[in-house]
């Protein structure tokens, strides 16, 4: 299990601040267990988090608002730069039915290896100050570089998958009323690299401006093309190194190190499949179902009139 932060040290609200500032924290679940996460700060009437906890599933991801709120009037100033903010994650088990606010409530001996993260405040004035306090564009380059190797990794590995593995299906059947019911079939034998070539799914990457001509194409839909951008993006990166640290520049490559991000997670995401295709998911796929189900239920008691058809 693993939470990912980005930031993963400093949030950054930018001036004016009689006014709210916004920062954004972006948190990445790069393992296969379901995460819950808390977020807490040692000046909660100072900030609004949406959301400050939820789950987030699988490979998935949230972007969480931060704002600063203006100070009240007649308030005293405040030492800012001692705000702290820390988030709490945990896995949240696969038979766990009640909602994030039940599940935080749980007791310690409940709730087991809980982790946490802590983040530190920046205030920031003028943009060129906020500048200085960011990575180089050679940092960002160098930590893109250190992306692509590793899903360069699991590429050798996913090609390394060879040879019959079993895989469950499972088929959705709708009820009358609406709602949802799931089955799990027979197992089927399959071809490693047949499961490998017809994988498909979007993978919504950030369109970057075209600097160099070199005319990549963003759209992302299967493994193929998971090869081919890590690999193309890879040699344009590079050509930035030495075209100085403009703050347009360093937007540029932190798209492309985004980029190599999500590649990585969607390769993570194909190798566990691989992994792990003969191990039952009724269980979880039964309750994501049954949240679908609860929803269907909510709109059928707000909306008497709604039918199914």
């Amino acid at each position: 299990m693993t939470l990912e932060l980005l930031p993963n040290e400093m949030l950054f609200f930018q001036g004016p601040f009689d006014v709210v500032s916004t920062a954004i924290l972006q948190l990445n679940n790069i393992g296969h267990q379901r995460i819950a996460f808390s977020i807490k700060t040692t000046a909660p009437k100072r900030y609004c988090v949406k959301p400050n906890r939820d789950f987030i599933e699988p490979y998935g991801t949230t972007s969480i608002q931060i704002m600063f709120q203006p100070m009240p009037a007649g308030q005293q100033s405040e030492d800012r730069s001692k705000h702290k903010f820390m988030v709490q994650w945990t896995i949240a088990p696969n038979d766990y039915k009640n909602d994030i606010q039940d599940f935080w409530k749980q007791s310690s001996s409940e709730l087991k290896d809980v982790n946490d993260s802590k983040l530190q405040c920046a205030f920031i004035n003028e943009p060129t100050m906020l500048l200085s306090l960011k990575e180089s564009v050679v940092d960002v380059i160098r930590r893109a570089e250190a992306t692509a190797e590793r899903n360069n990794e699991l590429i050798r590995q996913i090609n390394e998958m060879t040879g019959e593995i079993t895989v469950m299906t499972y088929a959705l059947r709708r009820q009358d009323n609406g709602s949802y019911s799931v089955e799990e079939n027979i197992r089927v034998s399959i071809e490693a690299q047949m499961i490998v070539s017809e994988w498909q799914d979007i993978i919504q990457l950030i369109n970057i401006e075209d600097s160099f001509n070199d005319e990549i194409n963003y759209s992302c839909n299967d493994y193929q093309d998971m090869i081919f951008l890590n690999s193309d993006m890879l040699l344009v990166i590079k050509k930035y190194e030495s075209l100085g640290d403009e703050d347009r520049l360093l937007k540029i490559v932190n798209k492309f190190a985004e980029n190599f991000c999500r590649i990585e997670r969607a390769l993570q995401k194909l190798l566990l499949h691989l992994c792990t295709s003969d191990q039952s998911r009724l269980d979880e796929i039964t309750q994501r179902v049954d949240r679908i189900n609860n929803e269907i239920k909510d709109l059928r008691d707000k909306y008497k009139y709604l039918s199914f058809v």
